[in-house]
């Protein structure tokens, strides 16, 4: 009797005779498998695929530096991403810096310019944010000084987004369709492309130049799509984004303690509802949107407030619009949300 390790576990046991090799059948059965097939696929975690022995499944990485690798990777990817390709530009004095009383009005707060301010121009607050967080839905976002503009796929901020727009597999007009901007609008900073018009002034002095640099322009090319009055950046422009007119019709209820009528002469201050009634398909249409109640009419100043839990409330000739209001508040998150 004599101990001997195991050739397939490597464990130590007894043996009766020297021609035992295996501890167990088991061990025995194992061995003879991995010498017809003794390698094993795994993948590695940066995706690589590699082959290792039956005996050494321990082994988890195609290669030594391959952990290293990956904790690097994994820590750029929590660290906050910083755009500094085009940080100097946001502080660059020009024209509009020299001048920034006039346009401050246009100027908002905004975390992901390195100044904390961007350029809406004339949009109107309050603003809708994009789906995936950057920038607002209908708005050319630019830096504080007007140098740059910021890519809404990427969040960079750049002088142009045309050659740009290719590494998103993006055209200009697939673009502007997707973050609600007119097709007219140009997706050049306004720095540059007044330095684009300084450009072409120069060019049309000379008559022979112009032959050379404009000789392919189309002057009769259009836009195949009609640009009706449907953009987001057309009624941020207007004052008729869907979050605007959410906040006046809010200020107006809490400021009058009553909802306002379908005629704009009989509303105080003159508040009209025809863009809510075109945009929602009438007035109670658009009240049941934002949560309120509707109304109907029954003569003789009778009027029936439907909530949308389904309870009812009854006014007649101007009165009880004072306990509509608090029961509004209580049922309607919309005025104490906002």
């Amino acid at each position: 009797m004599e101990k001997h390790n195991c050739k397939e576990c490597n464990i130590p046991f007894t043996r009766k005779r020297k021609s035992k090799i295996f501890c167990t059948p088991k061990c025995a059965h194992r061995n003879r498998e991995n010498r017809v097939n003794p390698w094993v696929e795994k993948t590695c975690e940066c995706g690589n695929k590699f082959k290792v022995r039956k005996n050494n499944s321990l082994k988890e990485y195609c290669k030594r530096s391959c952990p290293t690798l990956l904790r690097k990777i994994w820590r750029n990817s929590h660290r906050k991403k910083v755009d500094k390709s085009n940080y100097k530009t946001h502080f660059r004095g020009n024209p509009y810096s020299e001048e920034k009383q006039k346009y401050a009005k246009r100027l908002m707060g905004y975390k992901d310019s390195p100044t904390g301010k961007a350029y809406i121009g004339f949009a109107k607050q309050p603003l809708m944010p994009n789906d995936n967080g950057i920038g607002f839905k209908g708005v050319k976002l630019q830096s504080e000084n007007r140098e740059l503009l910021q890519c809404y796929e990427c969040g960079r901020w750049l002088k142009t987004l045309g050659g740009h727009l290719k590494k998103h597999k993006l055209t200009a007009e697939a673009y502007k369709r997707k973050y609600g901007l007119r097709q007219k609008t140009g997706l050049v900073s306004d720095i540059q492309g007044l330095r684009l018009s300084e450009q072409i002034v120069h060019v049309k002095k000379n008559k022979a130049a112009l032959k050379k640099n404009l000789c392919n322009f189309n002057h009769n090319a259009r836009l195949k799509r009609k640009d009706y009055k449907t953009t987001m950046e057309q009624f941020n422009e207007y004052g008729t984004c869907p979050a605007q007119l959410k906040q006046q019709l809010i200020d107006y209820i809490n400021r009058f303690k009553r909802l306002p009528k379908a005629n704009p002469k009989t509303n105080r201050d003159g508040f009209s509802m025809a863009v809510h009634a075109r945009r929602y398909g009438g007035v109670n249409g658009a009240f049941a949107y934002y949560g309120l109640p509707t109304r109907r009419s029954y003569g003789k100043g009778l009027l029936m407030y439907r909530f949308p839990d389904g309870t009812f409330f009854k006014t007649s000739s101007g009165m009880g619009f004072s306990e509509l209001y608090e029961i509004m508040k209580r049922k309607c998150p919309v005025l104490t949300t906002s």
